[in-house]
């Protein structure tokens, strides 16, 4: 996985979606979490970056509640968000 400038996702020749690249650099690799986080309708990295962005109490209400009635673990979704959030955190510097 690489970043551009914007602190966004490059994509690959496979075709390989931003979740699923940001999803595989995790360690361990949460690329399993794929559909159920689409099924959520975190589809694009116009989404990741909203998701990173939003408030902490509104993200845990409205999607962290929803990902673990999905089957993602308390543990998954924390190494989700730090991935995120230190991919995204060079957004809130503009």
């Amino acid at each position: 996985m690489q970043t551009t400038g914007g602190g966004s996702l490059s994509g690959t020749s496979s075709g390989a979606s931003t979740l699923e690249l940001l999803l595989a650099s995790c360690q361990p690799s949460l690329l399993h979490l794929t559909e159920p986080l689409q099924e959520l309708g975190i589809q694009r990295e116009e989404h990741l970056r909203a998701l990173a962005k939003m408030h902490e109490d509104t993200r845990d209400r409205e999607v962290k509640e929803e990902a673990l009635k999905k089957g993602v673990t308390v543990v998954e979704w924390a190494i989700f968000l730090e991935k995120l959030k230190a991919l995204y955190s060079y957004d809130d510097m503009y």
